[in-house]
């Protein structure tokens, strides 16, 4: 008679070796259609369009860029620092109703 933990070490070894055997003719086969497979949304691929946007948003940030330098390089910044106090003495609408 065979023991029980012989029994069950012999049919855990079977069920590993029909898994690999699975897993190996599964990634023979590939991707079949029930595994969902990664689609760009893009509705029109036209890579001239796409460079023509790139080039105009780098355009528009080299001008930012450029506006950002001068303001720098002239030296004159004003910088207005508003409290987030609750305990201000005046609130831009009471002075302006003042006004």
């Amino acid at each position: 008679m065979h023991s029980y933990e012989g029994q069950s070490s012999r049919f855990i070894k079977r069920l590993l070796v029909v898994f690999v055997i699975l897993t190996c003719v599964k990634v023979w086969i590939g991707p079949t259609e029930l595994t969902p497979s990664a689609r760009g949304q893009v509705k029109a691929f036209d890579s001239g369009a796409q460079r023509r946007l790139l080039l105009d948003e780098a355009r528009k940030t080299n001008r930012l860029l450029g506006e950002i330098i001068e303001v720098l390089e002239s030296g004159m910044i004003n910088v207005r620092i508003q409290s987030t106090d609750n305990k201000q003495t005046g609130s831009p609408q009471t002075d302006a109703a003042k006004g």
